[in-house]
């Protein structure tokens, strides 16, 4: 899906065919390493200590291997290369609507995955918990294959950094936003001198 996306929002830019076609293929392996990155993840507790220890180990460790052995490292710094590896065709992106919501929704899938205990399609548990309620395993198999198609969105979400529309921030967007804040912080200032 993210192949035909990012084709087609690059077709539509008027970007040349050769270029067109290196970046949708850059485009696909940024998002399915996003997703890896996010999967990989989820089996610790979101932010909990074995999470942090995890998060760290993999980020000090230059790694590319992909094996299973738990003595093996997640290839992190790999995977943040491969998934920034669309910046290089900075001049087409932009942070639009559309990207921003794909991503929100990605982000929510992911996040309510999580909340129903990361259940998975293939798990050889007997009996798992789903809301503190506990079904056969038979019954919510259908949840983990759900959720983990759902969750591969984020395999789209670098797609949508080429969607052809007025970005969403822009200069002339910044340029409001500090104005607006100097001008708030102007005025908190005379507020507060007054007092004095």
């Amino acid at each position: 899906m993210s192949v035909i996306l990012t084709f087609y929002f690059l077709r539509i830019r008027r970007v040349a065919i050769l270029e067109r076609s290196l970046i949708t293929l850059d485009v696909l392996f940024s998002g399915i390493w996003l997703f890896e990155i996010f999967y990989h993840y989820g089996w610790n507790t979101p932010f909990s200590l074995p999470w942090f220890n995890d998060l760290w180990r993999d980020a000090i460790t230059i790694n590319v291997s992909l094996g299973t052995p738990s003595t093996t490292t997640f290839p992190l710094v790999f995977s943040f290369f491969v998934v920034s590896t669309p910046l290089v065709a900075f001049r087409y992106i932009t942070i639009n609507k559309a990207f921003v919501t794909v991503s929100a929704i990605a982000l929510a899938a992911f996040a309510i995955w999580e909340l129903l205990g990361y259940q998975q399609f293939w798990c050889p548990c007997e009996y798992e918990s789903v809301f503190g309620f506990y079904f056969p395993n038979s019954q919510i198999e259908w949840i983990g294959y759900a959720m983990n198609s759902i969750s591969k969105l984020f395999m789209i979400v670098p797609a949508f950094l080429f969607y052809p529309s007025a970005p969403w921030i822009t200069r002339r967007r910044v340029a409001s936003w500090l104005k607006r804040l100097r001008c708030e912080d102007h005025d908190l200032h005379t507020l507060l001198n007054r007092r004095d």
